[in-house]
């Protein structure tokens, strides 16, 4: 009887090699630029955000020697805007390291280094579907909280 098995479910030892033609390399080397580019803009955009975060700090102690509840409330906008720079420092993070070791396996056509910046990418998505599972899960809670809150005031307005 033959085997069933496919590449996908072999051992390592028993996969083919996988070979890439010179038109898939360049392909992956534009995508690999561009994921560069991305990862600058995104380094850019979390120095923007940590700018943000020092300028509501500095702006929050201003503002408390002239109203307290102010500049609590600043400290509290500044803290919002480092949990942003945590939340989206990772994705970038990857998405650099992906293009950057891709960009040595490319150069060099070390295997391991691919399976590495693959890796990267893999991260990067992962993450980038888990953070929007999240935010569309709190979307819904809202959604649903809103409608509930609508309901038990009887249409009376807010």
């Amino acid at each position: 009887m033959e085997s069933t098995e496919t590449s996908a479910t072999m051992p390592p030892a028993e996969k083919e090699a996988l070979t890439l033609s010179e038109t898939t390399l360049r392909h992956i080397d534009t995508v690999r630029k561009w994921a560069l580019f991305f990862s600058i803009l995104g380094f850019i955009m979390i120095g923007l955000l940590g700018l943000g975060f020092v300028i509501m700090l500095v702006g929050s102690t201003a503002l408390s020697t002239y109203s307290g509840m102010a500049g609590g409330m600043m400290v509290g906008f500044a803290f919002l805007y480092l949990i942003f720079i945590a939340i989206y420092f990772f994705p970038i993070y990857y998405l650099f390291k992906f293009s950057d070791t891709i960009k040595r396996a490319l150069a060099t056509r070390n295997q391991d280094d691919a399976e590495v910046g693959f890796g990267y990418l893999m991260k990067h998505f992962r993450y980038v579907g888990i953070l929007t599972i999240v935010i569309l899960s709190i979307y819904l809670l809202i959604f649903v909280a809103v409608f509930v809150f609508a309901a038990a005031m009887g249409g009376k307005g807010f």
